[in-house]
């Protein structure tokens, strides 16, 4: 009766530590799979994140470049008009050192149609 106890408890205990074992490789199991999931889930963040950044990128890229090329229209016009008030005060030189009035009424009108028909 010794013995059929001795190889009971033998048994019991093997099939105990099986269970055991199956159940922490079934939890490593477990942990394992959730760690997949895991990764697969930050692999998709990462990627939607990485595209939010390149679009992001892409619309700030545009803004600079339109600023450029705003501020370059508008450097050419302050340039045309500072050329334009040069001319024009070149102009006015020159009809101030005429002679008589009526000399300077006569330029101002040929310089005002010239102007005008433009």
């Amino acid at each position: 009766m010794l013995m059929l106890l001795k190889k009971y408890w033998l048994e019991t205990g093997l099939s105990v530590a099986l269970t055991l074992s199956l159940l922490a490789l079934s939890f490593q199991g477990r942990a394992y799979d959730a760690a997949k999931a895991n990764l697969r889930a930050e692999k998709t963040m990462t990627a939607t994140l990485s595209a939010q950044l390149a679009q992001q990128n892409a619309a700030v890229d545009s803004l600079v470049v339109q600023r450029k090329e705003d501020r370059e229209a508008y450097l050419a016009g302050i340039r045309a008009a500072n050329g334009r008030a040069i001319k024009l005060e070149v102009d006015a030189e020159r009809i101030l050192a005429l002679p008589t009035p009526d000399d300077q009424c006569a330029a101002t009108e040929a310089l005002l149609r010239k102007e005008l028909t433009k």
